[in-house]
């Protein structure tokens, strides 16, 4: 048989792991001085033992007495399973002779995939004590070879980095390639291997690093090169930390790959893939009793919709406490996961509000914003969520993720979205003013919303038949020059309907703005008056949070009352208002 045809084929027949989902094999790392270690994989009670191996079987290697000075080999297998995967690391000086031609013969013979490199003595002697058999007591030796198979095996599949997110019972392992993420179903794992999995890299492998492992500190580390031979690297840059759920051990690692620029991985990237077992993240289902933009108009879920299809720049949600910002940005970071499940998404929340498993959730506390704004700008996110933008470091830091290709989604308390770019102004008048920030490259939109409540429609009472002081005398007046108040009502007693409380669920009124180059010229240069006049009267934009409310008044949805302790109830200008059949279902 060709040599070279038979070591291919033995190849392409490792790319599966075997075993069901949840009770995946043990690995098996096998090295020059004929014994085995038996490490776990997925199983949190797979056992730790050693083996020795009893001549040349389809699961095992053994190297010959007169080859061992010569060779080492890794090698990690599923048990009961026939796919077999090995790296064999042969000395440069022999790797053509008579010896190695026949013994890789006979495991082609063998049918046992593998894969070769030839190395200088130098590395080999590091291999071998990489590679040396641990001891019964001391798990971390399997873990760290486990780690550089994955490291070897992301590096061939051509991944420019590796994340380990370790979530509340399980841990995510995920590869990006050309720019998109993919989950690894070969080396993802429960909960407590993800967390064995991040020391064993952190403390194992890595070099250059701070003396010990600290689960609630942002660290950084670097696995230099002598470690990572045969892999096909020259560094990794490794950044870990805490993330949610922070109280049951949750927990990041990042490794961005430095490949060197001759390398030759050590097997295809083809089978580098198949071994991996890749497939797209999984995507957030949507719950029946939660539909996305409950409460919005329907143009306006288009424009939510085609906001979130941006791949970079900066989104503004502007409102008082409790007007639902909260709520809409969990909306749109939950589409966009669903939209695009390969984008990585990092949230920085004070405190965080919903578990989501899309997110990488990093926690504001003994962090400040900033530090957690910096760390997380290192971690290759798509996506960030700043929960709020409260000093001027914070916010010119935002604007420049957005600019450097970062869709970025933040919330700032105004009491109106035109307002959001004067209140940056105010933080930092030379920085953030107006001339820096109105950029339709940086701040692509900004959201105002106010939520109103949606009255009972069975014991609602119409304002004919209400009490004459129901509505103050004002609010009467400027609902006049909105429209026919005819359909207005106001808050009932309750009902069993409503469970006693005259509303059910609320409105959303809000004003979703798209800037382009028009309206950040106007911003510049225009009083916001003006600026509000010329925006609101183009039939591309939307209406304004009170054209919406007062809409939702006449439609008898809303109690003016209600309308008027949230958004103040004017006289018409020359607003447009929307249709009945444009508001929200």
């Amino acid at each position: 048989m060709d040599e070279v045809a038979g070591r291919s084929r033995s190849r392409a027949t490792i790319a599966g792991t075997g075993g069901s989902e949840g009770m995946k094999s043990p690995r098996t790392l096998i090295v020059s001085d004929a014994m085995a270690l038996v490490a776990p994989d997925a199983s949190a009670s797979s056992p730790v033992s050693m083996v020795p191996v009893i001549g040349a079987r389809p699961d095992r290697i053994d190297v010959p007495e007169h080859l061992q000075s010569s060779v080492v080999v890794a090698m990690s297998d599923n048990a009961g399973d026939a796919d077999v995967k090995a790296m064999i690391y042969i000395d440069h000086r022999v790797k053509s002779s008579a010896a190695v031609r026949t013994w890789l013969k006979r495991l082609d013979e063998l049918k046992i995939g593998y894969a070769v490199d030839s190395v200088t003595v130098d590395a080999l002697e590091r291999l071998r004590g990489q590679h040396a058999i641990a001891r019964r007591d001391d798990p971390m030796q399997a873990t760290q070879a486990r780690a550089l198979l994955l490291l070897s095996l992301a590096a061939a599949a051509g991944a420019s980095d590796i994340h380990i997110l370790v979530r509340r019972r399980h841990t995510d392992v995920q590869v990006r390639i050309h720019g998109d993420l993919h989950t690894s179903d070969a080396f993802s794992m429960h909960a407590d291997e993800g967390r064995r999995l991040i020391g064993a890299i952190y403390q194992g492998l890595a070099t250059n690093k701070p003396p010990e492992l600290k689960p609630l500190d942002f660290q950084d580390a670097q696995i230099d090169g002598e470690t990572l031979v045969g892999t096909a690297l020259s560094t990794v840059r490794i950044i870990r930390g805490p993330s949610v759920p922070i109280t049951h051990g949750g927990g990041f690692l990042v490794a961005r790959l430095q490949r060197r620029p001759d390398a030759v991985p050590n097997k295809s990237r083809r089978d580098a893939i198949r071994e991996l077992r890749l497939r797209a993240p999984t995507r957030p289902e949507q719950p029946e009793n939660d539909p996305a933009w409950k409460g919005f108009a329907p143009a306006q879920v288009e424009r939510m919709r085609r906001i979130s299809h941006r791949p970079n720049g900066l989104v503004g949600l502007t409102g008082p406490v409790g007007s639902g910002k909260t709520q809409a940005i969990f909306h749109m970071e939950r589409y966009i996961a669903q939209r695009f499940p390969e984008r990585r998404q990092i949230a920085m929340e004070d405190p965080p509000e919903f578990e989501k498993e899309w997110d990488v959730q990093l926690v504001v506390g003994v962090h400040s914003f900033m530090d957690l704004l910096r760390e997380t700008l290192r971690m290759d996110p798509n996506m960030l969520l700043v929960s709020e933008l409260r000093a001027p470091e914070e916010a010119h830091t935002a604007l420049e993720a957005a600019l450097t290709g970062r869709l970025v989604l933040t919330t700032l308390h105004v009491i109106d979205p035109y307002y959001f770019f004067e209140r940056l102004e105010d933080m930092d008048p030379e920085r953030l003013s107006r001339r820096n920030t109105c950029n339709p490259e940086k701040v692509i939109a900004v959201i105002g919303m106010r939520l109103l409540p949606r009255l009972c429609e069975h014991c609602r009472v119409p304002l004919v038949d209400a009490a004459d002081d129901a509505v103050p005398d004002e609010v009467l007046r400027a609902l006049n020059t909105w429209g026919d108040t005819l359909n207005v009502h106001v808050r009932g007693p309750g009902c069993e309907h409503c469970d006693g409380l005259g509303t059910v669920g609320r409105v959303v009124a809000a004003e979703i703005i798209e800037t382009d180059v028009a309206l950040m010229s106007d911003l510049r240069t225009l009083p916001l008056d003006e600026v509000k006049r010329r925006h609101r009267a183009r039939p591309d934009t939307d209406y304004s949070m009170l054209a919406y409310a007062v809409a939702n008044v006449l439609a008898g949805r809303v109690d003016p009352n209600a309308a008027q302790s949230q958004l103040s109830v004017d006289a018409r200008n020359d607003e447009r208002l929307p249709t009945f059949e444009e508001l929200a279902p």
